[in-house]
């Protein structure tokens, strides 16, 4: 599976990168810098060791444009880019690739409640009825058909499936 990673000099991104190098079911991985492109995937992260360099071999070792990752036809985009940015960052890979967004950009599908948490409209709403949330616990059946899959941050993980919520079973709600 090709994978790519935006923004991969940010925290989440390297994260990422240091999780796909050992993930068996990823054999290339495409890391996208707008600010670094064309230098090595290793200086984000010295200590990444050498297990990555052989699933760098499409970008030959290198941090690519947006454009070139695009060109690249991943199966996967792995979404570290921030709140309010990512979705209209990610829009040329919906259709082609299943797109995991660890911003907020596509878990509240209500307007209003999106424009409370994050003081304006969701970035781009055409997209938020294919979205799936991405808690495994609760939508795992969702998740498998999904091309849009919307990241839970920590604390609505932990509400959602925390027993004093309602939840003994494991079973969640989503926002």
């Amino acid at each position: 599976m090709k994978a790519v990673i935006l923004g991969t000099t940010g925290y989440t991104g390297m994260i990422l990168l240091r999780l796909l190098a050992d993930h068996p079911d990823v054999d290339e991985i495409i890391p996208v810098s707008s600010s670094r492109f064309g230098q090595p995937a290793a200086s984000v992260d010295p200590g990444i060791g050498k297990a990555i360099e052989k699933k760098l071999g499409l970008c030959k070792g290198n941090l690519v444009t947006l454009e070139e990752a695009i060109a690249m036809k991943p199966d996967v985009v792995f979404a570290g880019l921030p709140h309010l940015e990512s979705a209209k960052i990610c829009q040329p890979f919906f259709g082609k690739s299943v797109v995991i967004d660890l911003s907020a950009d596509f878990r509240i599908k209500d307007h209003k409640l999106f424009a409370q948490a994050y003081g304006q409209e969701p970035p781009c709403p055409e997209f938020l009825p294919q979205s799936v949330y991405g808690l495994c616990e609760v939508y795992g059946d969702q998740i498998r058909k999904a091309d849009i899959i919307a990241n839970p941050g920590c604390y609505p993980t932990c509400t959602n499936l925390h027993p004093a919520a309602g939840n003994p079973a494991g079973k969640g709600r989503a926002p």
